[in-house]
Order: structure tokens, then sequence, then C-alpha cells
């Protein structure tokens, strides 16, 4: 699945933001990544917050502790599409409402749905549904 994240990315043009996690540039949340299957291919749950921590999962703008954080999620039990995955990061969408990710797509492409989007380290996000 990561190989196939990093084609995906080369061939959107993406690639470049993805290497250079210093130029704040966000990296996309892919969708469509296989033809047959829904545009994100699983639902998960947020787990894991510790309201004696931080009390929340930061959402960071790309697959790693060097990208900004662009959201918070303050709640275990949170509802995520699992649309991409890079390393032990995941790329998500989230929100009310439909996303738009549950249809399959002619052909792989960024996530630029109403809801909201970005990556979460993966021990947060643990697969609900297929």
């Amino acid at each position: 699945m990561q190989k196939m994240a990093l084609f995906v990315l080369f061939l959107l043009g993406i690639l470049p933001g993805f290497i250079d996690a210093e130029t704040g540039a966000k990296v996309p949340i892919v969708i469509g990544a296989y033809p047959d299957e829904d545009a994100c291919g699983g639902l998960g749950e947020i787990r894991g917050i510790d309201k004696n921590g931080d009390g929340f999962v930061a959402v960071r703008s790309g697959p790693g502790t060097r990208y900004k954080i662009i959201d918070k999620i303050y709640s275990n039990g949170t509802r995520v599409h699992m649309c991409s995955s890079t390393g032990k990061w995941e790329g998500v969408v989230y929100g009310k409402g439909d996303c738009g990710t549950g249809s399959p797509l002619p052909a792989p492409q960024a996530y630029k749905g109403r809801c909201k989007s970005g990556w979460i380290f993966h021990r947060y996000v643990h697969l609900i549904a297929d």
C-alpha cells in the first residue's frame, strides 16, 4: 500500500512536496487509488486520546511530526475515512455528513471535498470497517 501511495503521489506531481516537510506544504490525501473500491478503503475510529495528557490527536498537514498541526480531534470514537497511508501515518477525511468518499472513482486524485482532511499517526486510528 505504501508503494502504491508513493506512486500515486508521483503521478499527481505531489511527491516533491511530500519529500520536503519543511516547506510547510500540505500533502494531499489521495483518494480513489483502486477503481473497483470506494474512494477511501476503510472506516476508522479514533482511540487512545488521553484526557490527562494533551487531550487530543493532532491532525497534520503531512505524514510526519515535522508537518504543521492543522486540526485537533478531541474525542475518542470520532469516525474517519481511511484513504491513504504512508509509513506510520494515515491519511484521513472526516466531518459531518457525506464526505464523498463512499463510491469508486475512475482514477486517483487529491481529496478536495467539503470535509476536513489530514494525516494522523497510525496508533490513534483503528480500522472498524472495510
